[in-house]
C-alpha cells in the first residue's frame, strides 16, 4: 500500500457492529476540533491526517473509537508511538502497547490509537482483532530512526525511549529550562531516554543537528543558560568534547558532542555519566560513520 487514506483503514465492524456514524477526518488546520489540546502533540511529528470511527458495542454508551492517523514517515509514527509506550505488549502491527483499555500500535507511516469505552474485561479480545485487521492491510514496514541506533542496551529501561523533534516535546517528557536554549525543532532529530545502571537512575538526552556548526552553538547555550545558573559544586573535564559537572546535591550532568550529535546525561554519578556519553559516541560513529556534515 504505497498510498493510502486514513478512512480506508477504519474497519467495517468491530466486534460485529457497523459504525455509529460516517467517519471522521481531520488535518493539520483542524486537528484541534477533535484533540483541542492534544493537538499540538501530533503537530510536533509530520502529521498528515486522521480519521475516527465510534463502533457501539452491548447498550448504552459503551463503544469501541479506532483513531488511524497517517503521519508523513515512519520515524515519526515510531516516535508517536515511543511517547506512552508502557504497559503489555501484544503482537500487533511493528509495536504495540496495550493498557487501560487502550491498544496503541505503529507500522508503516501509520499510528492506531484503539480505545474501549466499555467496563467489560473480555473486549481485550475484541480490540486486538480490530487492531490486527487494520494493521494487516499496511503492506510497507516501517523503519525506526536511526538515532535510536545509539542508545547503549545495558540498563535502558523498557519502553521509556522516545523519539522526538520539539522543546515543547521535551518539556513534557524532561523540564530543562525556559525558552529553547537547544535549539530544538523540525529539523532537529532527539531521543530522551531512561536507564537503570545498579542504584543509578541516569537520563539520557540526544539531540542530532542537521550541522555541527548548529550542534556547537547549542552546546555552548546549553552552558550557559543551564549550568551557569545552576549552583554547582565543582567541573571535573573529562577529556575531548566531554564535560562533566557535579552538581550540589553530588549528582553529575555530563555533556558532550560527537560531530553534529550533542549528549547530555542528568541526574547520575559521574562515572555512569561518562560511561554512557563514551558508549553513545561510540554507537554513534558506527551509525552515522565519519562523513558527518560540518556546516
Amino acid at each position: 500500500m504505497k498510498s493510502w487514506n486514513a478512512r480506508d483503514l477504519l474497519p467495517r465492524e468491530v466486534g460485529g457492529r457497523s459504525p455509529a456514524g460516517p467517519p471522521q477526518v481531520f488535518g493539520p488546520t483542524n486537528l484541534y476540533q477533535y484533540l483541542d489540546g492534544g493537538a499540538a502533540f501530533y503537530l510536533a511529528y509530520d502529521f498528515c491526517e486522521l480519521a475516527v470511527a465510534s463502533y457501539p458495542i452491548g447498550s448504552g454508551d459503551e463503544a469501541i473509537v479506532v483513531e488511524i492517523f497517517r503521519m508523513g514517515n515512519s520515524e515519526d509514527a515510531f516516535g508517536v508511538y515511543s511517547d506512552g509506550a508502557e504497559g503489555e505488549h501484544p503482537q500487533v502491527g511493528q509495536d504495540a502497547s496495550h493498557g487501560g483499555g487502550l491498544l496503541r500500535f505503529w507500522k508503516g507511516h501509520a499510528f492506531v490509537r484503539i480505545l474501549a469505552l466499555s467496563e467489560k474485561t473480555e473486549i481485550l479480545e475484541t480490540i486486538l482483532a480490530a487492531g490486527k485487521e487494520i494493521a494487516a492491510q499496511i503492506q510497507e514496514e516501517g523503519e525506526r530512526p536511526r538515532l535510536m541506533r545509539a542508545l547503549p542496551a545495558d540498563g535502558l529501561v523498557a519502553d521509556r525511549a522516545t523519539y522526538f523533534h520539539t522543546v515543547a516535546s521535551l518539556n513534557h517528557l524532561y523540564y530543562l529550562s525556559d525558552g529553547n536554549p537547544l535549539g530544538l525543532g523540525q529539523r532537529t532529530e532527539a531521543v530522551f531516554a531512561e536507564y537503570q545502571i545498579g542504584e543509578d537512575s541516569p537520563k539520557l538526552l540526544l539531540i542530532r543537528y542537521p550541522t555541527e556548526r548548529e550542534a556547537a552553538a547549542a552546546s555552548e547555550r546549553f552552558g550557559a543558560v543551564y549550568l551557569a545558573r545552576r549552583k554547582t559544586g565543582r567541573i571535573e573535564p573529562a577529556g575531548g568534547n566531554t564535560r562533566i559537572e557535579i552538581l550540589e546535591d553530588g549528582l553529575a550532568v555530563g555533556l558532550s558532542r560527537e560531530a553534529e550529535l550533542l549528549m547530555l546525561c542528568f541526574e547520575t554519578q559521574r562515572a555512569t555519566a561518562q560511561s554512557l556519553l563514551g558508549k553513545v559516541a561510540e554507537l554513534y560513529r558506527a551509525e552515522f560513520g565519519q562523513h558527518n556534515k560540518k556546516g
